[in-house]
């Protein structure tokens, strides 16, 4: 599996280039508004590629994090990090797929994948919009769609506590996911609890 990882600026746009796919087309996204925060975008060579912006395996990164700090991202790509809401909107700001990776804590690797994944701008406060479940995780996201992500110092609806960490939470704080939790043991996706690794992707559809 080849990884490759550019981040430059040209003419006024920022521009993260990553390497050629499998067809042998160079894959770039530019961005007209601004220079990412990070430069944490990876590009992997597997069924076409993926662009991982979270991973949670090792939980020596603090979750528990500002408004700010979410938007801009946090952490180290070559282990758990955030890529940052700033960055994923405008990555995705048109809509892609989403996949999620997770191994629970008997070891068992559990997967959700949707067919449709946007997150809208700050204006909205990165609202989530998600769509077309597959997977035997469970659908961590249907109680999420549609409504802004949210955080301890940003919290709309009262969700975010000591316990559950930062996430797209509906009015009723029913969400089925919290990958972000302060505490291991609280973290979960949709019917797999205590996980021990968890990892977000993205790939256009």
């Amino acid at each position: 599996m080849k990884i490759l990882k550019k981040l430059y600026s040209r003419k006024g746009q920022t521009v993260l280039e990553y390497g050629n796919d499998s067809m042998g087309h160079a894959a770039k996204s530019k961005f007209e508004k601004g220079d990412l925060v990070r430069c944490g975008v990876i590009w992997t060579l597997r069924a076409g590629g993926w662009t991982v912006f979270h991973r949670r395996r090792d939980f020596t990164v603090d979750f528990n994090r500002s408004w700010t700090e979410y938007e801009n991202g946090f952490g180290d790509v070559s282990g758990d990090f955030w890529l940052g809401l700033d960055a994923i909107h405008k990555l995705i700001s048109y809509g892609m797929r989403l996949r999620v990776d997770m191994v629970d804590w008997t070891g068992t690797h559990r997967w959700a994948e949707y067919s449709y994944f946007r997150v809208y701008g700050p204006e909205g406060d990165y609202l989530l919009s998600v769509s077309g479940y597959s997977g035997d995780a469970g659908d961590g996201l249907a109680a999420s769609n549609e409504y802004p992500f949210q955080t301890y110092d940003r919290n709309t609806y009262g969700c975010v506590t000591s316990y559950t960490g930062a996430w797209w939470y509906g009015s009723d704080c029913a969400s089925r996911a919290d990958l972000f939790s302060p505490h291991k043991r609280f973290t979960n996706w949709g019917n797999t609890y205590h996980l021990m690794f968890s990892e977000m992707k993205t790939k256009p559809t």
